[in-house]
């Protein structure tokens, strides 16, 4: 058998950053990426370790799902712009009328500020001063306060329903504790904490557009005797293990170290740059669609990988002498090159959410070739990743999970397909032109709200 020598790596070259940025921002600000601005920096606080609110009556703070709390707000707020400017189809909600003078700006500040005050009511500091300011900043620019009232009640409306729609979304669904088979087979996970393993949530909250969490399910991984996995398990075994028996350069090792940092810090404070359209209507849309990917593709890869409790390579290279397949070698004292998040192997979670959120980046905007940096925190340090095309940066994420020993390959490739469906499903359901759009802006609202929180317009 011919084992892959060495992958083709395609990795950016690694830079300290000048100057840390907590958010990448767009180069041109609207009232949607500012508020965007502000809610990520409040899930990314509920989100820090210990940030959880234990006591709250948010389900939001006692039990964070940042790609949830991103996705309900951008709704909402998009929403809210349809009902003023049209074009587009309304995702979930609309308002029952927009009053002719009605200011759209005050509608935008509403329905941010009550998303988030509900979700959130205790971070206030963070986006009420912000809300306050908008709103003094319009009576500012002589708008009356009848026309401020107006925006309110209607941004009011489509929040509140968004909201309504996405209430007990499952995330504090009752689970019985993991438990470890008592004779696993070769191939079956096995967690070293079972009683704090992650992502078990997700599998029960509430999709915004797929049909259910295991309508993009993949097939089972390669069989433990297949060519395919040997291949695989060489791979993983050479480049993902410790400095010492790893041919890794230096600046391999770096990518692996920079897609290991905590998801919720790395997407909020990274995906907003990409909202650069001259629009608000483009904007919100973009984001809208973004983060319900984003949220869509974690529920179906954490249903995939409680469904198919593939193992790890910290168990499965090892363990390589017992697992029916003479081209794979076990070694007893191996260890992975970065730390394993505490759930199952297929598919890869990293390569879920990247697959989602940069399909949809790719589809929104029409093309891969997207000028971009990303950042990271590496032991302390500031560290920017620059990219040329979305594709480069997919490609890191499959061959870093190598070099960090977290994954085998077949389960980024499982990943990305399944993150890029969901991205392919929401923009085929939901976000679409109006065809029937005349003069949306300042008279009614769509009446396309979708009743139970995702497009069930499934027309196949």
């Amino acid at each position: 058998m011919k084992i892959r020598k060495r992958p083709k790596w395609a990795i950016g070259t690694a830079a300290v950053a000048s100057g840390w940025l907590a958010l990448t921002v767009p180069a041109q600000a609207d009232i949607v990426t500012d508020w965007s601005a502000v809610a990520s920096d409040v899930v990314r606080q509920v989100s820090a370790p210990g940030g959880a609110i234990p006591g709250s009556i948010s389900e939001s703070e006692r039990s964070p799902a940042y790609g949830f709390d991103m996705a309900t707000f951008h709704v909402a707020l998009y929403d809210t712009i349809v009902a003023f400017k049209g074009g587009y189809d309304s995702f979930a909600a609309a308002p029952d009328k927009v009053k002719k003078r009605a200011s759209m700006d005050a509608a935008a500040n509403e329905a941010a500020y009550t998303v988030l005050k509900t979700l959130f009511p205790n971070k206030s500091a963070t986006y009420l001063p912000v809300y306050n300011t908008k709103m003094a900043a319009l009576v500012a620019q002589g708008v009356s306060a009848q026309s401020i009232e107006d925006g309110r009640a209607a941004g009011l409306e489509v929040a509140t329903q968004v909201l309504a729609l996405r209430a007990a979304d499952g995330r504090l669904t009752p689970l019985a504790p993991f438990v470890n088979p008592v004779a696993p087979l070769p191939g079956q996970w096995i967690s070293l904490n079972p009683g704090a393993v992650v992502g078990r949530n997700n599998i029960y909250i509430r999709p915004f557009s797929i049909s259910s969490a295991s309508q993009f399910r993949p097939k089972a991984p390669p069989k433990l005797t297949s060519l395919r996995y040997a291949r695989d398990f060489w791979e993983t075994k050479t480049w993902g293990g410790p400095d010492a028996t790893s041919p890794r350069t230096t600046e391999q090792d770096d990518l692996a170290k920079f897609l290991t940092g905590p998801p919720p810090a790395f997407w909020t404070r990274n995906l907003l740059q990409f909202a650069d359209y001259p629009k608000v209507i483009q904007n919100a849309r973009f984001l809208a669609a973004l983060w319900v990917a984003h949220a869509d593709a974690t529920i179906g890869c954490f249903e995939a990988k409680y469904y198919h409790l593939a193992w790890r390579p910290f168990t499965a290279i090892p363990a390589g002498d017992n697992d029916d397949n003479g081209l794979t070698v076990g070694d007893p004292g191996w260890t992975t090159n970065e730390s394993t998040p505490n759930h199952p192997e297929y598919p890869s979670g990293h390569s879920c959410i990247s697959g989602a959120s940069f399909g949809a980046i790719a589809m929104l905007k029409g093309t891969t070739n997207i000028d971009f940096t990303l950042t990271e925190t590496i032991a302390g340090v500031p560290v920017t990743r620059p990219y040329h095309d979305t594709k480069d940066f997919i490609t890191d994420v499959m061959d870093g999970r190598v070099l960090g020993g977290l994954h085998f390959r077949f389960a980024n490739e499982a990943g990305l397909e399944l993150g890029t469906n969901v991205a392919r499903q929401v923009l085929r359901y939901g976000f679409r032109k109006d065809r029937d759009d005349h003069d949306h802006g300042h008279g009614h609202g769509h009446g396309h709200g979708h009743g139970h929180g995702h497009d069930s317009d499934h027309r196949d």
